[in-house]
């Protein structure tokens, strides 16, 4: 999420570059746009499916699985949350500065607006915090790890977890 301000100047550089007769310009803009656009529902949409290897689902005949089992993971699975709680928060110090004459929350204010010079990073530095949070209020990972281990399942041939580093080499004579 961009600051208002940014936003403002793209529109303005759209608008004058369609003005200007700068058509190549008007086009990397709309350009960017759609890919931007194209980006963003691709991460939320995205999923890592983790494959899990059950003890019971292997069967004696083809000494494999039945079927394939995966656990999956959202990779936004906050969504657009986060960033409505880092805009909630930025707007709180100027809407709190209105009601009082506390001269250190209407600097806050004035650093924090759009046009500050602290709004972007705070904006970036609150949806990093708020996803994390949320992630971590939605998905209980020590549930997930009792269901997985009541259930008799593993997770272990994940390119995270690799058997062969796990396990000490032997020697070979």
């Amino acid at each position: 999420m961009e600051c208002s301000c940014l936003r403002s100047r793209s529109i303005f550089w759209s608008k004058q570059a369609y003005l200007d007769g700068n058509y190549v310009g008007l086009a990397t803009i709309i350009l960017s746009f759609i890919l931007s656009v194209l980006g963003i529902v691709y991460v939320q949409e995205a999923e890592r499916k983790i494959p899990l290897n059950y003890v019971s689902r292997y069967t004696s005949r083809s000494g494999g699985l039945q079927s394939p089992a995966y656990l999956p993971f959202k990779v936004n699975s906050s969504g657009v949350m986060p960033i409505i709680f880092s805009t909630s928060s930025l707007v709180l110090p100027g809407t709190i500065a209105r009601f009082t004459d506390l001269a250190a929350l209407k600097k806050a204010a004035v650093a924090l607006n759009p046009a500050g010079s602290l709004c972007l990073p705070t904006n970036v530095l609150l949806i990093a915090f708020f996803n994390y949070y949320y992630t971590s209020l939605q998905l209980d990972t020590d549930d997930v790890s009792e269901r997985l281990k009541r259930q008799g399942a593993s997770t272990l041939n994940t390119p995270l977890f690799d058997q062969a580093k796990l396990q000490p080499h032997s020697s070979r004579r």
